[in-house]
This record gives structure tokens, sequence and C-alpha cells, in this order.
């Protein structure tokens, strides 16, 4: 449904969507203005935990509206079925989704530590090592290389940390499974190609990303790439998807499975505030930070980053 608020001349179109009644789209914008300014959830004081899904209702939303696209959409973005995380969190990400645009990097995702790297000297950034254990002052890698360092700063995902710093950040996460599929026909999308969101419980997709029809460069001319998300615990096929993706695109396409990326960490669950929310100095030379510190995502991840850096150049 288009956000009238980011763009008035669409106003018309999104109350004649088919997405909800009139009543869910008025409280829709409703939701819109009273979420503005919605501050990251950990700059807020803590609050009763509430769920999404409990929220929804609460504030007045039609089962059908719930279940049709808020479920669905936000499954994709909290990458759980139920919706139980925090509506502290869902009121911030969604003021973010109503005043914003969603992005990805023209030459994907790897810009960004690209971008950060390109500060330092070749030397001082080591590639395809890992760290066997923390000693004091002193990081060991495993080929049997040390490094002496005056401070050391964990960042790393929630259980790389726990095992290095030798703690239990009592950290739980939602799983999903990313397919790659390219086909040599062009996709026939109506309107603007965003997220294409499956409310259909008894299918196996839950979300289809046209990545190619985003940015025409994620693919070589003249093929479509296309990302399938599955979240949760559903058991599948690669046949079993190709077959639901001709339902939803025709025959014409004959998609060649890529690759599939199963990641069971792939976001902490956000319940509310985290037990180690803003912990982020460990001892007098260690610090961590990463989204676990603060709530699960790409935002938060660097912005403890920068809290951290603050720190150590306070």
């Amino acid at each position: 449904m288009p956000n009238p608020l980011k763009d008035i001349w669409k106003a018309p179109q999104a109350l004649l969507s088919p997405v909800g009644g009139l009543g869910d789209k008025l409280k829709v914008l409703g939701l819109n203005l009273s979420t503005r300014g919605s501050a990251d959830p950990d700059e807020t004081e803590s609050q009763p935990y509430n769920s999404t899904v409990s929220f929804l209702k609460e504030y007045g939303f039609s089962d059908k509206m719930v279940e049709s696209f808020f479920v669905p959409f936000f499954r994709g973005v909290f990458l759980e079925r139920d919706l139980k995380t925090s509506a502290e969190l869902f009121r911030f990400l969604y003021s973010q989704f109503a005043k914003g645009d969603v992005v990805v990097p023209e030459n994907g995702m790897q810009e960004i530590p690209k971008q950060i790297a390109a500060d330092f000297e070749e030397h001082q950034v080591k590639l395809g090592k890992r760290v066997a254990r923390i000693d004091g002052r002193t990081v060991q890698l495993e080929d049997g290389e040390a490094i002496e360092a005056d401070r050391i700063v964990v960042a790393t995902d929630a259980t790389t940390a726990d095992k290095l710093l030798g703690v239990d950040s009592e950290t739980s996460f939602n799983k999903t499974e990313c397919m790659y599929f390219v086909s040599d026909t062009s996709l026939d999308l109506d309107g603007d190609p965003y997220l294409i969101i499956n409310s259909n419980e008894n299918e196996i997709i839950d979300h289809i990303f046209p990545a190619s029809a985003v940015v025409p460069g994620y693919a070589p001319r003249g093929k479509t790439l296309i990302s399938v998300n599955i979240v949760g615990d559903k058991q599948y096929d690669e046949e079993t998807v190709r077959s639901e993706l001709k339902e939803w695109f025709g025959t014409k396409h004959s998609w060649k499975h890529l690759r599939t990326y199963a990641i069971p960490e792939a976001l902490p669950q956000y319940l509310g505030s985290t037990p180690s929310n803003g912990e982020y100095q460990v001892n007098d030379f260690t610090y961590r930070c990463g989204d676990y510190m603060a709530y699960p995502s790409l935002n938060a991840a660097m912005k403890t980053g920068r809290k951290v850096a603050e720190m150590l150049a306070a």
C-alpha cells in the first residue's frame, strides 16, 4: 500500500488499495503520525514487554489487515513468524519505513565494509584470519600468530563474542534461509519493484526480492536475479520452491537455482532491553559491540561500533 505521507499524489492509490478496509487505512495514517520521531529502542526507558502483534490488535487494526499485511511484511524484517518481537522495536522501525526509503548499495552489501576499510592502510587489516582466543592484551590467531594490543574491540556476532570473552550474553536468534535463482526472462512487475510478500501460510516462500529489477547491475544483461526468503523451520525442497515461483510468475521463466544460504543466527531475538544492553566495556582494555548489544539491525551494529570508538577516543 503506497504511503501518502511520503508522496501526496499517491493518496488516492492508497485509499483504493485492496489491502485492508478504509478504517485500517485511516489507522495506518494515524500510526504513521504517532510513530514519527520514535527513538532508537536502546535510547528509551524500558517498557513492559508487549509483542508487535498484540500492539497492532490493541491499536485497532482488523485481523485481516494484521494477517494479510503486517505479519507477512514484518516477518521479513524480524525473521520470525509470529511477530512476538517487542512492539518497542516495531514502532521505531515502522517510523523509519514511513519517512525514509529502503535501499541497497548499487554494488552490493560488500561496499559497506569496503567503505569502512578504505581509511586504513593495507597492512592494518588482516583478512581470512580467525581468532582462537584472547589472553589479556594478546589476540591469539588460529594460525599461531599473536597480536599484542593496548585496546581490544570484539566486533563479532554474539556467539563468537561470548566464546572469546568467556561470557554468556543470553542471546537467542531468529533463523532464515535465502535462495538465489536466475532466469533468462525479465519480470513483469506492476509498480515499483521492491519486496514481494506472501500472506499464504500454506506456501513455502515468505518473500521474494527482485534484486536485478531494483538494481540492474546485480545480474548480467538479459538475466533476472531474485532472492527467495524462507523464515523459520519450514520443511521444503528446491522443486517445491521452483513450483511456487512458476505459480507466481508463470511458466515462461525457467528458474535456475544458484545457491542457498542457511542462516541459523540471522538476527538476535528482541523482546525488549537485552541483558548486555549498553555494557560495551568488558574490562580496562577490552570492549565489545554488535547489534545484540542494542537491537537487531545493521543500524544498531554500526551505532554500537561508533559508541565504542567514541569511548576509545575520549
